[in-house]
């Protein structure tokens, strides 16, 4: 880096130049305009309702990405290169996502199961029940048709 050296031919003044009196105690103080008079009207035209066309935002979709034009085409002759680094994070999510749908497929047996032996102990109360009923329906008889 050539231009960062310094260069030893010029030496560097550091005396602070003097300033004269006269212009920093001025007691002239420059008069700015007022616009007090006319701030009911900036308060009205700020109040206008303001027409302002309406534009439409294009909304993108999760997970589709458009493609640069670069690699529209990929010959399947030629070898295709990837970064060590992306293939090495890619192979990990794939493993991840496997792994994922390992548990997700275990689970689903589980709640398979749960299901099943709910369902028996449905039919198996409904079937208690109807017995129950029946019962009810013989003491009622004997009781009731004497």
């Amino acid at each position: 880096m050539a231009f960062l050296k310094r260069n030893k031919d010029k030496k560097f003044d550091s005396s602070v130049p003097e300033f004269s009196e006269s212009a920093s105690t001025s007691s002239e103080v420059p008069k700015y305009p007022n616009y007090e008079k006319e701030f009911g009207t900036i308060k009205k035209e700020i109040s206008k309702p303001v027409n302002v066309p309406k534009v439409e935002i294009p909304t993108r979709k999760k997970g589709v990405r458009a493609a640069p034009a670069a690699r529209e085409r990929i010959d399947e002759d030629k070898p295709v290169f990837i970064k060590i680094d992306s293939y090495k994070e890619a192979r990990d999510s794939v493993d991840k996502i496997k792994e994922l749908v390992h548990n997700a497929g275990h689970l689903l047996e589980e709640v398979h199961k749960i299901k099943e032996n709910e369902d028996r102990e449905l039919e198996n109360w409904h079937n208690n029940l109807d017995k129950l009923k029946n019962k009810l329906l013989d003491v009622d008889k004997k009781l009731f048709d004497l």
